[in-house]
């Protein structure tokens, strides 16, 4: 298979600052891959590299098996790729149609009447941005950055001004188009559902040694279920860690005896000491009995969240959902098998 995008130990300075380093990484036909991570981390300065509106430092990027970043140094206008950004940056002078259409430099009608149907714009091609609303005007972004019928489509927060209801709609109604126009698209964005909910894999961009670099790339529920780092688990969302005592066949803790998911076993072999299970709070469940203490409950909506500790270890709080409200006194027992890894991977 062919990757539309490779990067290959890519790294970029700011002066004398390293904004990130070494980063490799492909991109598929028809993916969408979410870039993942803390504000400042370089997520928006990758795809602006990519683009070619910024200049690396070192290392190389191929698009559709041409080097355009390396040994060259190709510019934007021709690298084929499609910008969308959460501002619109749309001409406020110009109409639907003609914003579509500018890329295009008036021609192929045709191609805009095309992305007019795909994107839901039809009966709103004669309106200004100033009379469309904040998901239209999206659409209309959208819909110009694929009239060139670009391979790749790089999308920096472009939901991040919408509403729950309509940014699910538009990354449901994005994801079709990819597909339709045989492209693949890179999505930054800052909040974690949408990154697990609409993406073929994930990026995760995060501090390194010396500057941000990829700790993990992944498919969602593997990035999510098996984190490989305590950073990776955190930024998607709540995660227990239960440290304790790698045998060399479960892990001894204080919540008893857990035992270890195939793929965390077989990279703990030959491995006895410490090591840290991995558990979110919808895999631990709440029984009788009296070890633990409830310190908070919050009502989310669809369960409750619990705050607790062990009765005989106040220093670190659990955190468990639970769908009906609990005693204040209770037990916990995972559900096993359970995702560990070896205490060195911070």
């Amino acid at each position: 298979m062919n990757a539309p995008l490779k990067i290959n130990n890519l790294s970029h300075k700011y002066n004398d600052h390293l904004i990130f380093e070494n980063i490799s990484l492909e991109l598929f036909p028809g993916e969408l891959l979410t870039l993942f991570g803390k504000s400042g981390c370089g997520k928006t300065t990758l795809i602006r590299d990519i683009a070619g509106l910024s200049t690396p430092h070192s290392g190389e990027i191929w698009i559709e098996n041409k080097m355009v970043f390396g040994a060259q140094n190709i510019p934007p206008e021709q690298r084929g790729v499609g910008l969308v950004f959460q501002d619109y940056a749309l001409f406020p002078t110009l109409t639907v149609r003609q914003n579509i259409g500018f890329a295009l430099k008036g021609k192929n009608q045709q191609r805009v009447d095309e992305l007019i149907h795909k994107t839901g714009l039809t009966g709103l091609d004669n309106r200004y941005p100033d009379q469309l609303s904040g998901g239209q005007q999206q659409r209309t972004a959208l819909a110009r950055s694929l009239a060139p019928k670009p391979k790749i489509l790089l999308l920096d927060e472009p939901f991040a001004n919408l509403d729950s209801l309509r940014r699910f709609q538009l990354a449901q109604d994005l994801i079709d188009l990819l597909k339709s126009e045989d492209a693949c698209g890179i999505l930054i964005t800052h909040n974690r559902q949408d990154a697990l909910f609409f993406s073929d894999r994930i990026a995760i961009l995060g501090p390194g040694k010396n500057a941000s670099e990829l700790l993990q790339v992944d498919p969602p529920e593997q990035i999510y279920k098996s984190p490989q780092s305590k950073t990776v688990a955190h930024l998607l969302g709540i995660c227990n860690l239960i440290e304790g005592h790698w045998n060399g066949e479960a892990l001894e803790t204080h919540l008893g005896t857990l035992q270890a998911t195939d793929e965390a076993a077989l990279h703990l072999q030959n491995h006895q000491g410490p090591a840290t299970a991995y558990i979110r709070p919808e895999d631990l469940n709440i029984c009788a009995g009296d070890q633990f203490e409830m310190s908070a409950m919050h009502f989310m909506g669809h369960v409750f969240r619990i705050t607790c500790s062990n009765k005989n270890n106040r220093s670190k709080s659990l955190f468990v959902y639970s769908k009906t409200q609990p005693k204040t006194s209770f037990n916990i027992e995972p559900i096993q098998p359970v995702w560990i890894i070896k205490d060195n991977h911070l």
